[in-house]
């Protein structure tokens, strides 16, 4: 009697995520990664012990500008007097951070002034204040923000990290 259970030969998954070990070419979905050593994926992110983020390019301000949520630094040009929004963001898994951080240069006329918002439903809570802090004036000056927030809150902590005199 011949069985009808057999195993398998040694199974080949080359097609399905083609490599040159230890590097990956191609696309992986995982449910979790743990990343010794460097690691470097799409749009620019290179994780190692000391991450680096590649920012998006630089956009300008107009009167209202909502900041889009790809990248986790922007730089904003202000080119007139703005309201700048923070992205809506989703739902954040459990533990989960997120970090955006801003760099606002004035344009050659300088005196631009800015206003934050939030997304729907979220708040901005600033450091040491219940109001934004001043930015740099003059022409070409920079004003460096982080906003961060964290799973389960509906609230954008922000600071001024840096500005230019």
């Amino acid at each position: 009697m011949t069985s009808v259970f057999h195993s398998p030969s040694q199974l080949d998954f080359s097609d399905l995520a083609p490599r040159a070990d230890p590097t990956f070419t191609g696309s992986a979905a995982f449910a979790s990664l743990t990343v010794s050593g460097t690691a470097s994926f799409g749009s620019g992110l290179t994780v190692d012990a000391f991450p680096s983020v590649v920012a998006a390019a630089q956009m300008d301000s107009g009167a209202a500008l909502t900041l889009p949520a790809s990248s986790a630094v922007l730089r904003v040009r202000l080119t007139g007097n703005a309201t700048l929004t923070l992205p809506a963001m989703s739902v954040l898994p459990a533990n989960a951070r997120t970090t955006l951080e801003v760099e606002l240069v004035q344009d050659g006329t300088g005196g631009r002034t800015v206003a934050w918002a939030a997304g729907s439903g979220d708040t901005i809570e600033w450091d040491y204040s219940a109001v934004a802090p001043a930015i740099a004036a003059a022409a070409a000056k920079e004003t460096h923000f982080v906003f961060r927030r964290r799973a389960g809150s509906t609230c954008w902590y922000a600071a001024k990290i840096w500005q230019g005199v």
